[in-house]
């Protein structure tokens, strides 16, 4: 992580972050990208950002047991 920032579910400035800094050191890598739960929601939302400018090298993501609605989740969850 390069931010002090503890919680990123809705945040993916950190995964473009990343990105950027691989494909400058390895340009000609092909990137597929994948998330587990909130890592899948990560995924999803930085490849659904409309003005957003993403590395050519990304070829496709895999989104594995991702949550849908994160708001709802939170209210009614037993702690």
């Amino acid at each position: 992580m390069v931010t002090s920032v503890g919680e990123l579910a809705g945040q993916s400035d950190e995964l473009h972050l990343m990105l950027t800094k691989y494909v400058e050191a390895r340009p000609d890598t092909k990137l597929i990208l994948v998330g587990f739960s909130m890592g899948g929601n990560i995924v999803c939302k930085y490849l659904g950002e409309p003005n957003r400018t993403r590395p050519g090298n990304i070829m496709g993501a895999i989104s594995i047991c991702q949550g849908y609605d994160a708001v709802k989740k939170v209210q009614t969850e037993v702690l």
